[in-house]
């Protein structure tokens, strides 16, 4: 969820009052695959790590943008992995993980750069930081590529955060193709 168009206050006294805990919020949505955008990314990301700090949430989900057209694949994984190895410091000394999120094409989100968790797992060992990992999303990866159990149990330490949603449809976890008591 975004931070920018909330209350932070209002939201700190609310979490206060019922005594939960925020665990983690958006970065501001610009692009990582391209490099000409990665300085506006760094200051939107160390806003980002402000009112996180203001809202204790330790985990900063980020979207890394759509892909370009005209640019080569190879030529955007490393534009990303550059704008995260220059991200890597700012959340390491904030004491944040950054989490990067692979998303599904095919239903949700046409046109986005990132879609599979092994390419996700990928950038995060290139970047080489503790505070980088990914957020494993069991809903956009049922639909990306499946063997959620292999993909999840063989890159566990990778993975900071997850989200879970049923398929199809986006509904509840108990009512479609995805095993989630397994």
């Amino acid at each position: 969820w975004s931070w920018w168009d909330k209350n932070l206050d209002a939201l700190r006294r609310t979490r206060d009052a019922h005594e939960l805990e925020l665990i983690a919020c958006c970065t501001k949505f610009i692009s990582l695959v391209n490099p000409q955008e990665h300085a506006r990314y760094l200051d939107g990301l160390r806003e980002s790590i402000a009112a996180a700090k203001r809202l204790d949430c330790s985990v900063l989900i980020s979207q890394v943008g759509d892909e370009l057209s005209g640019i080569p694949r190879a030529d955007q994984h490393a534009g990303l992995v550059t704008g995260l190895q220059a991200a890597a410091p700012l959340v390491e000394d904030a004491g944040i993980t950054l989490a990067i999120e692979p998303l599904n094409v095919l239903v949700d989100h046409v046109g986005y750069y990132l879609i599979r968790s092994d390419e996700a797992f990928e950038i995060v060992a290139e970047v080489n930081s503790p505070n980088v990992k990914v957020l494993f999303d069991v809903y956009h990866q049922q639909i990306s590529e499946g063997s959620l159990t292999a993909n999840i149990t063989g890159n566990i330490d990778k993975i900071a955060h997850f989200h879970s949603a049923g398929v199809p449809g986006r509904h509840d976890l108990f009512r479609g193709e995805i095993d989630y008591p397994f």
